[in-house]
């Protein structure tokens, strides 16, 4: 049905169609089943192999669609091309090769029984493939030799060492033995895949909105493997552990996006969201609540303490707005964030932390809590701050502080690290969430007499000090009234959860908590909040 000759080896296979079509029946015509033809049209291995109505050829294309080898079953293709494969060699050394197959064996009669047995043992392989493969081996064996079917019956005979002829078993044992892994890990893996009755996984790790730009950040596993993963329809890349970042154009009503994940099974998951553009979110409900048992964490250690002191009710002043519940939400963050053991947790709340209250736990608790230059000491303060007249010092005011005796009744912010300082902690992590204006959280003037635009005087902290405040010395640390917390505080508390992971590793540096919080609580204040950071940018926060 194919004329002798029509077809080669080392034709495109545009050529093999044209050939196939013309002067032939209409059986011969490969994957034309209307017409008569088999239908058979597969890709295996990167090489495609074909055959037409009469089946008694098989043609292999590789990967530039160049006919590269014909067999005579689809078996003896597939074990060509694993081979070719399994020994990083390609089939290509047979396109110079006429298109024909041997019409009778090569004539060995003129060999000597060892050469004889080293050819058998080296095509043994290709001899189970079929007779046209077998000849072809023979003929590479002889070849290899220096001889050929012609020389064989006239020629003298070249022997072959026994070495050799081991040594040639070998190799094909080796052979065997690889191609049947192969075959088996491929068959596991298929099997595995046809009984596959898990859904993939998806977790949004991150929806964000700037306007008209939405971002939307994730991870998708499964247990065969992850095939394809598409947000709003569109498939997006993904890293070899499932991440993925997609960038959505979020429309001036909103829109609601769909996040899938298919897995090799074809079984699906699907996650839906609704993005709103910043401005419109902010009308409705903006902030999510606070929740420290979501996110990374480290792992708790004995060698962390942390002093949390939050003053809401004073004796002698206005009250700071949520402070105290700040101080007490940043305790459960310490332990469950920042792995602080609870016994290494000292809390004091408005009237507990009066100066006395203060001095103690930094001169008689912390020499305890603290392993000098083993431990690591996380510090938060909430409440009020006062500067003096002139502006060079800083206080922190205690329940029973009198804003008019500061000197008196308060603690210096220096004297306060030097306290710490005298305990050696191998480092030291500082949240204040207070200002120094001498106002309120709530924009109250604390003394009538004083202006609101002192400008404290900022002083050197010591290398191993990481200084978080809630905003310049000159400026008021506002609240989030839907969240009933300080502004400050509560950015605080959402990048410990996650938020603030820039590059999703699973870590927080000091760099990334301090470019989450000051973009965001610029952004809730309209810039008149700028929170400032003392201290190395590449120290871990959290890991």
């Amino acid at each position: 049905m194919i004329r002798k000759g029509d077809v080669q080896l080392g034709m495109s296979l545009t050529d093999f169609n044209n050939t196939m079509y013309w002067g032939t029946w209409a059986e011969s015509d490969p994957g034309q089943v209307s017409w008569g033809g088999s239908g058979y049209d597969r890709y295996f291995q990167d090489h495609l192999i074909v055959y037409g109505g009469d089946r008694e050829r098989i043609f292999i294309f590789d990967n530039r669609s160049v006919l590269v080898a014909i067999t005579e079953s689809i078996e003896e293709a597939k074990k060509l091309i694993l081979r070719a494969r399994a020994t990083s060699s390609s089939i290509q050394n047979l396109q110079a090769k006429p298109a024909t197959r041997p019409s009778r064996a090569p004539d060995l009669s003129g060999l000597d029984s060892d050469t004889r047995s080293s050819i058998g043992v080296a095509c043994v392989t290709a001899k189970s493939e079929g007779p046209a493969r077998y000849y072809e081996c023979v003929n590479a064996q002889l070849a290899s030799i220096g001889l050929n079917t012609n020389q064989v019956a006239s020629g003298e005979p070249k022997k072959i060492s026994q070495q050799q002829v081991n040594q040639d078993s070998e190799r094909v044992k080796a052979l065997e033995q690889r191609l049947a892994k192969l075959e088996a890990e491929k068959n596991t893996k298929q099997q595995a895949i046809a009984q596959d009755t898990q859904n993939p996984v998806i977790r949004i790790i991150k929806v964000t909105s700037d306007d008209a730009k939405g971002v939307i950040s994730g991870v998708a596993t499964d247990n065969t493997g992850v095939a394809e993963i598409r947000v709003d329809g569109e498939v997006v890349p993904s890293d070899r552990s499932g991440r993925f970042t997609s960038n959505i154009f979020i429309p001036f009503e909103g829109k609601s996006v769909e996040v899938v994940a298919y897995d090799l099974n074809g079984l699906s998951t699907t996650e839906t969201m609704r993005l709103e553009r910043s401005k419109r979110t902010q009308q409705g409900s903006r902030l999510a609540a606070v929740n420290p048992l979501i996110g990374p964490k480290q792992k708790p250690s004995r060698d962390r303490a942390a002093l949390i002191i939050g003053l809401e009710k004073y004796a002698r002043a206005p009250t700071a707005d949520f402070a105290a519940r700040d101080a007490q939400m940043f305790a459960d963050y310490a332990r469950e964030k920042l792995g602080v053991p609870n016994n290494n947790i000292k809390v004091l709340t408005d009237s507990e932390a009066e100066e006395t209250a203060i001095l103690r736990a930094l001169k008689v608790w912390l020499p305890k809590a603290v392993k000098p230059d083993t431990t690591d000491l996380y510090v938060f303060y909430a409440g009020h701050g006062m500067p003096t007249a002139d502006g060079t010092s800083a206080y922190l005011v205690p329940y029973d502080g009198d804003i008019q005796l500061l000197e008196d009744t308060a603690i210096s912010r220096k004297r306060f690290f030097d306290e710490i300082s005298a305990s050696k902690p191998r480092s030291a992590t500082f949240f204040f969430d207070n200002c120094y204006s001498g106002a309120t959280r709530s924009e109250q003037q604390l003394l009538a007499a004083r202006p609101l635009t002192i400008k404290v005087e900022e002083t050197e902290v010591p290398d191993n000090y990481l200084v978080f405040t809630a905003g310049e010395t000159d400026q008021i640390a506002g609240v989030e009234l839907e969240v009933k917390h300080g502004r400050f505080s509560y950015f605080v508390f959402k990048g410990l959860e996650g938020e603030a992971d820039a590059n999703l590793d699973g870590k927080i540096s000091a760099g990334e908590l301090h470019q989450y919080v000051r973009e965001s609580v610029g952004r809730f204040s309209a810039g008149a909040q700028t929170p400032t950071m003392l201290g190395d940018a590449g120290r871990w926060v959290l890991r």
